[in-house]
């Protein structure tokens, strides 16, 4: 019984941390997103 139970809990780790990794690579993602906006909005505004 404790073993099901402790075997459930390390599937249920492993899923939360594959999902914080998701997390973090979709904040990697928008920051890059971000700093492209802006390096193209001063590429825009220095070349006007």
């Amino acid at each position: 019984m404790s073993d099901r139970r402790r075997e459930r809990e390390r599937e249920r780790f492993r899923s939360q941390a594959s999902r914080d990794r998701y997390g973090v690579w979709v904040a990697v993602a928008f920051v890059i997103l971000v700093a492209l906006h802006v390096v193209l909005a001063l590429c825009g505004v220095s070349l006007r």
